[in-house]
């Protein structure tokens, strides 16, 4: 009795994806049922949660590599990236965005640079070596200062998770 409209089948389709469940063929057939705009961007979104090196090596290229791609389709792509249980397959990523997102930064658009710059911070890690890690590219003064902004809003979030895990830790 449950209606299942397209938004809400992407959904389940993007969570069966982001945990290995269903590959990149299911992801193409329900792409094949609603060929649409929406469509290609929820599908782009679930390819990127795949648990699959290759398929985040390519997520990661769609994203911050090419800048002309529409902002439709590299924000999809970056919402699907980060999954909090792939902490493995996105470990070589942590480096990766440090060592990129000001260049991306710098030649996407305003809309994409401030969107994907917050969606794919490794905030999937919470250590103290993410928040160091932070520090140090906050530190470059050629940084440009919304992206520097970016940069402290994403750290706070893991400060934030790393005090809530000491205090669990001290309560339990």
């Amino acid at each position: 009795g449950l209606a299942v409209d397209n938004d809400l089948r992407w959904r389940i389709v993007t969570r069966l994806a982001a945990s290995g469940q269903i590959g990149p063929d299911e992801i193409a057939a329900e792409l094949a049922s609603d060929a649409t705009a929406a469509g290609e961007e929820k599908a782009t979104t679930a390819r990127a949660a795949l648990p699959l090196p290759d398929t985040k090596a390519d997520a990661w290229a769609q994203i911050l590599g090419r800048v002309e791609a529409p902002n439709a389709i590299q924000i999809a792509a970056a919402i699907g990236f980060i999954q909090p249980e792939q902490s493995a397959v996105l470990e070589p990523y942590v480096d990766a965005y440090f060592d990129s997102i000001a260049d991306f930064f710098g030649r996407a658009s305003a809309t994409a640079g401030l969107i994907v710059s917050q969606l794919v911070y490794p905030r999937h890690r919470i250590e103290q070596s993410t928040l160091d890690r932070t520090d140090a590219f906050l530190a470059d003064p050629e940084l440009p200062p919304v992206l520097a902004r970016q940069g402290l809003e994403c750290q706070a979030w893991v400060a934030r998770a790393l005090r809530a895990r000491a205090c669990d830790a001290a309560a339990g």
